[in-house]
């Protein structure tokens, strides 16, 4: 997808809006065929609303039906999403599947985004909206929907003559609809025939009845008390014709909204549930916010007393008044919380306290908070969770660079949920209560990653859209230097312990990205005076592309930064759910990932605090030997099995040891090396009673790793890299590369050849390419045919491009293997030959020689796990098979 593309969809999403609800135009697959609708959501959401979906009349559109009913209007105060599907072309198919599988996987998609109750999904639709529903309730659709409510609509085939499934039905209708007039197509009957099917024992007739938030009087027949509780009613307006109306939809809603799947039993579950969910969410908080403890203490009295060992869900009246008395209730509890919603409790902060932890985040949309938080969202903070408002935000009390209680929004006004509010909260849950959690969180959606690099800033600004220079302006037209003014005013009070990142869209795919993330990086530690080894960055993956994710390419270039800045961790999103514009997370999904990064997080804090408190059983390293590319970033861990048998992860309170200074362990107990080398390593870990235990491992470093953390098999193309004990294979589509690319050129200047040796000929036609720049689109590269044969011998002295020109061997970005077709490539190794100094001079067999020293055939002294090959011991050659 092409920038521009990506762009137009995110302003959809960026713009906020100053209305009662949240509307956004969604596109899903169908059975291969892409369908479209619009859809409301409140600002607040509740767990498990109810969902309904409205079908439009012929020739008509989701915008025009929306117009007329204006039902969306409702969806704050009563609490449900709705979603007004387009048809394919002018008209439904009445006669078919197509339309009930959109119908279908439109509720699959409401509960994978919002968490909608699949028992009570409701459909209205009008005129041939209608008819669908009609033809729905015979093929099937009752077991999806709880209730339907066709207006003005008919249907032309034999009127359900065996049908015997009881349904809940409100059908209006005009008395003067001049398409389908009553007289001839009788709506009443079919009334009365669903009446009949579900068997109901009641029924009344009220003339000249006005309905709620109406335009008209007419006439109302109700039949009740059919089997499961069923229902029947009719509403015939005196005035209006043939056209979508607001007239009957608080009637629709007052009707639907009774009925689930299960019938009354389930409505019944359904708010004990809802009640005690909100009971538990807000506990700690009625203390916070007295404005809720009146409600919240008459909820907690209906709880009690409705509870499910009260009540006989098969005595319906007992049933019906229990589900009465939970609604009023959790109805005035929703609204006292919605009254505290835009507070947000200001907590002073005036000495310094080496316990508050604070975190900076940064990034586009989806940190800055796309998804429209739910009730229980703002619930469960407390003066442990503090957010620093970087902007001043009126609608909530904020003002700026001064600390409140953690609730959404954490970025500006007009934004919603983000990765940070979970995070915050994760994080001070698993803490010790002596800690204090503060978030700052500085983002602007649809901006690169430039947007926070002061160089040149103004120009970068003046050149995007008007909604985005909107937000920068909010930050005074440079986020960088509002991010460090915050950080600067949150340093005095307590200690910068991370940073987060969730940025990349707008840069899908970009090779320099990394680097350009690691120059703001390490400006903001210059500016904070801090260490990269003291203050990790933790960068989120973006949605994968199993989830939808239409920049899924990206999450390549958020695994380099590892290899770029020394401190640096990715974030996985498996797990977290995606909006169907392929680019943001649902609410679920921003609090999954949230809850992901405080958990790398989490990790980190444990392996850096020295523990050393065990007794001692056994100890090892977790990975008896790590193989590694040159310049690359390898962690360790090592663990301590106490003599109660329960391990322990001792890495930060081990001493490292190794004859080699080539290899290097920093301060987060990564190792790393620029040289390649075969490294023996000894870990030792001495407790408080001064009992002392050693292990060791062993380190592979080589330039040219077959590992699956060096090998990049996405280079051009999306392709695949498995390890295993048997095969290492290389995988991708025609055109393809994998391999290596390196943030800082590499200098094989002082060696003589790149030997390639693949374990059997491939299919795939592959070919090597060296490039001298970092571009692998570039068509500058040295290039080695390998279709056939399985052993190959680059001279690196001698490297030329297509058109002659020289490929520098000192100033090497790129090794690749690209292919011409969708076929594996198995390699064997890749190594360099010549030009490096001799770890010995001769081979000697003297009695000062140890038996298991072992060379290789350039004389360098290897450690005991070998590969395949020729090598040296006692002055004598073996080979490893």
């Amino acid at each position: 997808m092409k920038l521009k593309l990506v762009l137009s969809i995110c302003l959809m999403f960026f713009v906020a809006q100053a209305k009662a609800y949240k509307e956004q135009n969604l596109e899903i697959t169908v059975n291969g065929q892409k369908r479209s609708m619009i859809c409301y959501t409140p600002n607040l959401m509740t767990r498990n609303m109810p969902l309904f979906i409205i079908t439009h009349g012929m020739n008509q559109d989701p915008v025009y039906q929306r117009d007329n009913d204006k039902f969306y209007q409702l969806v704050d105060t009563a609490k449900f999403v709705i979603t007004y599907l387009k048809s394919d072309g002018n008209t439904w198919d009445i006669g078919g599947q197509k339309d009930l599988n959109f119908v279908k996987q439109t509720i699959t998609t409401m509960n994978k985004l919002y968490g909608i109750d699949k028992k009570r999904v409701y459909w209205a639709g009008f005129s041939m909206g209608s008819m669908l529903i009609y033809h729905g309730i015979e093929n099937g659709m009752d077991s999806y929907i709880a209730a339907f409510a066709p207006c003005s609509g008919v249907k032309f085939s034999e009127p359900w003559k065996n049908r015997k499934k009881p349904i809940n039905l409100i059908h209006c209708h005009s008395k003067k609809d001049d398409v389908f007039p009553i007289d001839q197509y009788k709506p009443r009957d079919y009334a009365a025939h669903f009446a009949d099917v579900n068997k109901c024992t009641q029924y009344k007739k009220s003339t000249n009845v006005g309905l709620p938030g109406g335009w008209d009087n007419g006439d109302k027949e109700r039949w009740w008390g059919g089997t499961n509780e069923s229902e029947v009613e009719i509403f015939m307006c005196n005035g209006g014709g043939h056209w979508p109306t607001q007239n009957y939809v608080r009637e629709i809603w007052g009707f639907c909204k009774r009925f689930s799947l299960d019938g009354y039993k389930y409505n019944y579950t359904s708010l004990i549930r809802e009640a005690k969910s909100l009971l538990g969410d807000w506990e700690n908080d009625v203390t916070l916010y007295t404005g809720i403890k009146s409600s919240y203490n008459s909820l907690k009295t209906v709880a009690e007393t409705f509870a499910e060992d009260l009540v006989e869900t098969t005595d319906t009246a007992a049933t019906k008044t229990a589900i009465k008395k939970l609604e009023t209730a959790i109805k005035n509890f929703n609204t006292a919380v919605e009254k505290t919603m835009k507070t947000s409790k200001r907590v002073t902060k005036s000495e310094f306290d080496p316990n508050f932890h604070i975190y900076l985040c940064f990034g586009q949309s989806n940190m800055e908070g796309n998804a429209t938080p739910q009730m229980f969202d703002y619930s469960g903070t407390n003066e442990r969770t503090l957010m620093l408002s970087a902007v001043a935000m009126s609608t909530y009390g904020r003002t700026k660079n001064n600390w409140y209680m953690s609730r959404p929004p954490l970025c500006r006004e007009g934004t919603g949920l983000t990765p940070a509010d979970w995070f915050a909260k994760t994080l001070t849950k698993n803490l010790p209560d002596s800690i204090t959690v503060g978030v700052i969180n500085v983002s602007l959606g649809g901006c690169s990653i430039d947007m926070f690099n002061e160089d040149g800033i103004a120009d970068y600004i003046k050149k995007q859209a008007t909604w985005l220079q909107g937000y920068a302006k909010s930050y005074g037209n440079n986020p960088f230097r509002y991010l460090v003014d915050a950080a600067k005013k949150a340093q005095q009070v307590g200690v910068i312990k991370g940073i987060l990142l969730h940025q990349g869209c707008t840069d899908n795919g970009s090779p320099t990205w990394p680097d350009r993330v690691k120059l703001i990086y390490t400006r903001l530690l210059d500016e904070l005076g801090l260490t990269q080894g003291d203050v990790p960055l933790l960068a989120g993956e973006l949605m994968r592309q199993d989830q939808g994710g239409v920049c899924y390419g990206h999450n390549t270039q958020i695994a380099k930064l590892p290899s770029v800045i020394e401190n640096a961790h990715v974030v996985s999103s498996v797990g977290c759910t995606g909006a169907t514009d392929g680019l943001h997370f649902t609410a679920a999904g921003y609090r999954k990932i949230g809850e992901n990064y405080a958990n790398v997080m989490l990790d980190l804090l444990k392996r850096f605090m020295p523990d050393n408190s065990h007794s001692i059983k056994s100890m090892k390293a977790k990975q008896g030997s790590i193989s590694m590319a040159c310049n690359s970033k390898a962690p360790v861990y090592i663990m301590l099995t106490d003599a109660n048998g329960k391990e322990h992860d001792v890495t930060a309170s081990c001493r490292f040891t190794c004859l080699s200074n080539k290899l290097k362990f920093d301060q987060t107990n990564v190792l790393s090396s620029d040289q390649e080398g075969d490294y023996t390593v000894v870990a030792t870990y001495t407790n408080e009673e001064g009992e002392e235990i050693s292990t060791e491992f062993t380190v592979s470093v080589r330039l040219f790793s077959l590992s699956t953390g060096s090998f990049n098999p996405s280079i051009l193309q999306t392709g695949t890299f498995t390890v295993s004990t048997a095969s290492r294979l290389f995988k991708s589509v025609k055109g393809g590369m994998g391999g290596w690319q390196f943030a800082e050129p590499v200098d094989l200047s002082g060696r003589d050849s790149l030997i390639v040796d693949l374990r059997t000929t491939s299919l795939a036609k592959p070919e090597l390419r060296i490039y001298d720049v970092n571009d692998p689109q570039s068509t500058s590269y040295y290039s080695l045919p390998m279709s056939s044969g399985k052993h190959f011998v680059v001279d690196l002295k001698n490297m030329k491009d297509a058109e002659g020109k020289a490929i520098d061997p000192s100033h090497i970005y790129i090794v690749g293997i690209a292919v011409q077709s969708n076929s594996n490539v198995s390699l064997s190794n890749v190594y360099l030959c010549g030009g490096e100094e001799t770890a010995i001079e001769t081979v000697r067999t003297e009695k000062d020689a140890k038996s298991s020293d072992v060379y290789d055939l350039n004389g360098r002294r290897v450690g005991n796990f070998l590969r395949k090959g020729i090598y040296i011991r006692d002055g004598k050659k073996f080979i490893v098979k």
